[in-house]
């Protein structure tokens, strides 16, 4: 088998995890506290990705810190409107990083 999955640099772990199961539904499949920092995999509708706090001694900043993102991800999903509403009604703005 061969896929590929993202890894997601966040700046908070615990509110992205949040948000994408409110807004998206995603299935959390694991995760590891480090204590400084989480990595988790979640699951949406079958597509597997994962999500890391960012941490500097690993050398992996998130949007905040990095002043830019580099990984766009797009949801294919029956009703666009109605998981643009959950994801706003989840707390999520245009523009604002995670």
């Amino acid at each position: 088998m061969t896929q590929i999955s993202p890894m997601l640099s966040v700046g908070d772990g615990k509110a992205a995890l949040a948000f994408y199961q409110a807004a998206f539904g995603a299935t959390v499949r694991w995760t590891i506290d480090a204590g400084d920092h989480i990595v988790a995999g979640l699951d949406i509708g079958g597509s597997e990705f994962f999500l890391a706090d960012e941490s500097p001694r690993h050398g992996t900043r998130g949007p905040k810190s990095a002043g830019f993102t580099t990984v766009r991800i797009e949801l294919f999903v029956e009703d666009p409107a109605a998981v643009h509403a959950r994801a706003i009604a989840a707390g999520r703005r245009r523009g604002a990083a995670l």
